[in-house]
């Protein structure tokens, strides 16, 4: 069979706020989380579940068995039919992109017309884990993992996230002050952002407990930059990271519609944007940070385009000297770069950060009626992904 040429659209995006760790989202299943958002975003462009062909849900950290079955059930819970296919599937902080990718692939290799995308994490349901229990352990203690702390951390290379953020800021001479000043605007921009209307129609309320969730819990729209300068660096002695510069550990869920040509006419969809092109690398593990740059430059090299030729950029911030660090490779500027914040504020729950970056870029295009934007995310052990969208 050979490939369609036809185009991909991404039809219509949803996420749920991010629940601060420990708020209120702390006790939620990955259904929980999914099927309001699923619902309510499927309900909004009109498409009967039965015409979906697959679901494709990222996840870094599973909190229990059920998580294994996430695609399946979600697809199962909204009413597709039996025979859809579902897939799980972790590129660590690159997930929701690769959800996409996936997606993208198979309409291209017309194995299906119209997908349903989404990442999911609950970090504050992250488990500990006690290993040996199942055979017996005869004596002395048993040690408990936490689970979360230690995927925080590059195993092979004994080098924490964080770490490799200062390392970053070393190879540019990044301050301190800089990454304060940078973590301050991000909760800036986002405010500014709800304050005109722009993130709430991106948003799906969740309610849990007879309470209803419609903002992002993380974000401080109170924050005082004299406070920021006081905070202890987390990950060596005087150095750039803090608590307040490093993403926000979050709780949260989104989703995409993603559909070929031919669906979207047959069934007189409205998209927010076309996907152009993507590209996925590798870099050096320690400097895992610099993956949006070497992945934005072959995005760009591959489609003969240039910085200049792309009207605004969604890079994750992981960490504000890893964004400021991107930033300033790409010489990109700042009325081009996270305009609407990012995840120094919002929150960053892993695999669902990719989707909320896609379909943020794809609202500011339309809403600044602009044409190109590239979404971008560093990725833990030394990758990065980048993801060229079209506005309509």
């Amino acid at each position: 069979m050979s490939p369609q040429l036809d185009s991909v659209y991404i039809v219509e995006g949803k996420r749920s706020p991010f629940g601060k760790f420990g708020g209120s989202f702390m006790d939620c299943s990955f259904l929980d989380l999914l099927q309001p958002i699923t619902q309510t975003m499927l309900n909004n462009i009109s498409i009967n579940t039965e015409l979906i062909d697959q679901v494709i849900i990222g996840n870094v950290l599973p909190i229990s068995s059920e998580s294994l079955y996430t695609a399946r059930h979600l697809g199962l819970k909204i009413g597709m039919k039996n025979s859809f296919q579902a897939l799980m599937l972790n590129r660590l902080c690159g997930s929701g992109f690769e959800a996409i990718i996936q997606a993208y692939k198979n309409i291209k290799l017309d194995e299906a017309e119209a997908i349903l995308v989404g990442g999911v994490e609950n970090l504050s349901a992250c488990p500990h884990l006690i290993k040996g229990l199942r055979f017996g352990t005869k004596f002395g203690p048993t040690k408990m993992n936490d689970f979360l702390l230690e995927t925080l951390s590059d195993s092979l290379y004994q080098c924490s996230m964080g770490e490799t953020a200062e390392k970053l800021a070393d190879d540019l001479k990044i301050s301190r002050e800089e990454s304060d000043d940078f973590s301050f605007d991000s909760h800036q921009k986002a405010k500014r952002a709800y304050d005109n209307l722009l993130m709430q129609n991106q948003l799906s309320s969740i309610t849990v407990k007879n309470k209803t969730i419609s903002i992002d819990e993380h974000l401080r729209s109170d924050i005082k930059k004299d406070e920021l300068i006081k905070l202890k660096s987390t990950f060596r002695e005087n150095g750039r990271v803090t608590a307040a510069s490093a993403s926000g550990v979050v709780d949260g869920a989104a989703v995409a519609f993603i559909a070929s040509e031919k669906f979207i006419n047959q069934y007189h969809c409205n998209p927010i944007a076309k996907i152009i092109s993507y590209h996925t690398v590798g870099v050096e593990p320690i400097r895992m940070g610099m993956g949006p740059v070497t992945a934005i430059n072959e995005l760009l090299k591959k489609n003969n385009l240039s910085v200049d030729q792309i009207d605004l950029f969604e890079i994750n911030e992981a960490f504000a000297a890893q964004a400021l660090y991107c930033k300033k490779s790409l010489s990109i500027p700042d009325e081009k770069f996270n305009i609407w914040g990012g995840a120094v504020a919002i929150g960053h729950p892993l695999a669902a950060s990719g989707i909320r970056l896609v379909t943020n870029l794809a609202h500011q295009l339309k809403t600044l009626k602009k044409s190109k934007g590239i979404a971008s995310a560093c990725i833990g052990g030394g990758q990065g992904v980048a993801l060229l969208i079209e506005n309509l």
